[in-house]
């Protein structure tokens, strides 16, 4: 009779233990080549963000690393060419990506926190996010977390 009980309670601790394996949330890490290449494609602003008017107008993101804005969509040149490396890489439970980049701009450098939508049709960009900031980073981007601070959202065009 123990050896049965004993039996029995193993078993349901071992299938509360996958049970909760499986529904844990969190982030799941991707690669950077995979990340890269999700992020690629041509965004445009297209609207203000509610905290400070949302540059550039136009954001082009190659998967090699290499990245173009401009100022306003209609221009003809890019205002700036950089470069942009993805530090880190996952998905949340929703399927929203994440990515922590450094960015140089002919010298100039930052630190950018990019998240794209399950879909992949929004990128919201925070240009300033908190290191040693605990737990989940981020649960989501807030631009009202701390000031000032850049934030920009860009939808994906054709």
């Amino acid at each position: 009779m123990k050896t049965r009980t004993l039996v029995s309670i193993l078993i349901l601790v071992l299938a509360v233990l996958i049970i909760a394996g499986s529904c844990a949330t969190g982030k799941k890490m991707i690669t950077v080549d995979d990340a890269m290449k999700k992020f690629e494609g041509v965004y445009v602003n297209t609207e203000y963000s509610g905290q400070k008017p949302t540059q550039p107008q136009k954001f082009v993101i190659t998967s090699d690393g290499r990245m173009e804005d401009w100022s306003h969509a209609t221009n003809e040149y890019p205002s700036y060419k950089g470069t942009y490396t993805v530090a880190e890489s996952w998905m949340d439970s929703k399927g929203n990506m994440y990515c922590k980049v450094d960015l140089n701009y002919g010298g100039a450098r930052t630190q950018e926190l990019w998240k794209l939508d399950e879909s992949g049709n929004t990128l919201e960009v925070n240009y300033k996010y908190k290191y040693g900031s605990g737990g989940e980073y981020p649960i989501k981007i807030d631009p009202d977390v701390e000031s000032p601070l850049y934030y920009c959202i860009w939808y994906r065009q054709e």
